[in-house]
């Protein structure tokens, strides 16, 4: 389907959380073993081992150019590389594993670059309304990560009318046919629509159709849309 294809293309330029741990060498693919061994075609056929530290070294310089400073993603700090990262533990700063990215690398910028394309979340939105489950699924998973820490994205989606009950529609369709997949990453993207956005925070506790429909999500719902829904209720919970 084109449009779930879009959306995929959308998630894949603004997202670097898919990778594969290179500590394994049974978890590299060829590609990963040319990068991060010698390249040859017996390295690739057995594995190889984690990149040295010499490359790791260049992989900090690299990130201190690209991003300035570390970025920080669900209480780990990830340092951006070519083709692969450096995942530490945030408490002791000690490295923890190393990963090869699957994603772009530039997915900051895209992020910026895509938010600011005329008519972009309309279209998404309008994917939501009349698209497939996957469809939906693929759509709300690219939401999540263009609005993924970037205030003006989410400024922007939050301005498009009924943005949010857009989302809280998804949640009550996928609720109601039990489609566990589309239903958390409908209420993720919810989430961070409303994180650290007073004026979005605002806008979906004048909802009081979305906010039953997260709480029979606390309720009924599994796998991991229970917590993200519960996630958006506690960001409303203190206006």
């Amino acid at each position: 389907e084109v449009m779930s294809s879009a959306a995929l293309g959308v998630y894949n330029m603004t997202s670097f959380a898919s990778a594969v741990s290179i500590d394994d060498p049974a978890a590299l693919t060829s590609y990963d073993r040319q990068v991060f061994g010698n390249g040859s075609e017996e390295d690739a056929a057995k594995g190889t081992k984690p990149c040295s530290t010499e490359v790791q070294e260049s992989a900090k310089t690299v990130a201190e150019q690209e991003l300035g400073e570390a970025e920080h993603v669900d209480g780990k700090r990830y340092m951006m590389g070519d083709g692969f990262m450096l995942m530490e533990d945030q408490k002791s700063g000690k490295e923890a594993r190393r990963v090869a990215v699957m994603h772009s690398r530039k997915c900051l910028d895209n992020r910026v670059l895509i938010g600011s394309v005329e008519g972009i979340f309309e279209a998404l939105l309008e994917a939501l309304k009349i698209g497939s489950s996957e469809t939906r699924w693929q759509v709300c998973r690219a939401l999540s990560q263009v609005l993924f820490r970037n205030s003006d994205n989410k400024a922007r989606l939050g301005a498009v009318p009924s943005s949010m009950e857009s989302l809280g529609r998804v949640m009550e369709e996928a609720l109601a046919v039990q489609d566990s997949r589309c239903l958390a990453e409908a209420c993720r993207a919810l989430g961070v629509l409303v994180s650290g956005v007073r004026p979005n925070q605002e806008a979906v506790a004048t909802l009081p159709h979305v906010i039953a429909t997260l709480q029979r999500v606390m309720q009924e719902g599994d796998g991991e849309a229970p917590g993200q829904a519960g996630k958006v209720l506690n960001s409303v919970s203190h206006l």
